[in-house]
């Protein structure tokens, strides 16, 4: 217990992790976010290497130490990004190069706010896999297929029998390896079609909803809302108005043309 956070990223093997009075089992990709104050210990399983990105850091954003604080304390992170931006931070602060530490927080952050934006609510807001990261050749088929067929009435018979293998098996073996359900990643993959279409083509939402696959535009907008926290319809105006916006996020870097003069009424 120490009164600082620490980000653990399982890299490889299996073990159990003690969160205050709770065990639970942890593997690759699985995520253990532990807030200042709370007891904690990891431990590999009999005859087997854990191997961890164990990331010690302080914020003093009131604001994020409350949102850290909300996430769960375990979870599965599939995408390799925060992996990345964990395993950068420990080869800079190895390398020591000027400007390390500035470095350091800046990924740091940009780890914490992919975690905060994507984790806290990870059923709803689920990150595609990168097909080309997935080490089970089963789940990758499956992917492929979902990817492919996305637009057609699947169920997830349809989908195990493609695979070959019962649904409650597949089922399993695709949350083990991706860290959700083969209902979320199909949901995840029509309405990320569905926004493709709303952003960069004039068909119309009631077209969208059975070229995506969904039964109805009640169904397609419900799941749409819920998963990207607007309408379809307000989801397209505020995205096709962003397209030509000019966007500002510090009002200090202004482009001014000095040889210009101003008119005077």
């Amino acid at each position: 217990m120490h009164d600082f956070f620490q980000l653990f990223l399982i890299i490889d093997g299996v073990g159990t992790a003690q969160i205050g009075t709770e065990n639970v089992s942890v593997g690759e990709n699985s995520v253990l976010m532990i807030p200042p104050g709370l007891i904690h210990a990891l431990k590999a399983d009999q005859g087997v290497r854990l191997m961890t990105l164990n990331t010690k850091f302080s914020i003093y954003d009131k604001r994020m130490v409350k949102d850290l604080c909300r996430l769960p304390t375990q979870f599965v992170y599939p995408s390799t990004r925060v992996r990345q931006l964990l395993e950068k931070i420990r080869v800079e602060g190895m390398k020591g190069d000027p400007w390390y530490r500035q470095l350091c927080n800046a990924l740091m952050l940009e780890c914490l706010i992919i975690l905060l934006r994507e984790s806290g609510t990870q059923e709803e807001n689920v990150s595609a896999p990168d097909e080309y990261e997935i080490k089970d050749e089963l789940v990758h088929k499956i992917v492929e297929y979902i990817n492919s067929n996305y637009h057609k009435h699947l169920t997830l018979q349809d989908i195990s029998d493609y695979g070959c293998y019962s649904p409650e098996y597949l089922s399993r073996r695709f949350h083990r390896s991706l860290g959700m359900t083969i209902h979320h990643y199909l949901m995840h993959v029509r309405i990320q079609k569905a926004r493709e279409y709303l952003k960069f083509s004039d068909k119309t939402i009631k077209e969208i909803t059975f070229l995506t696959g969904f039964k109805s535009i009640h169904h397609f907008s419900r799941s749409f809302k819920k998963q990207v926290g607007s309408t379809p319809a307000e989801w397209r105006d505020i995205e096709q108005e962003g397209i030509w916006k000019h966007i500002l996020i510090n009002p200090d870097f202004n482009n001014t043309d000095p040889t210009r003069r101003s008119e005077k009424n």
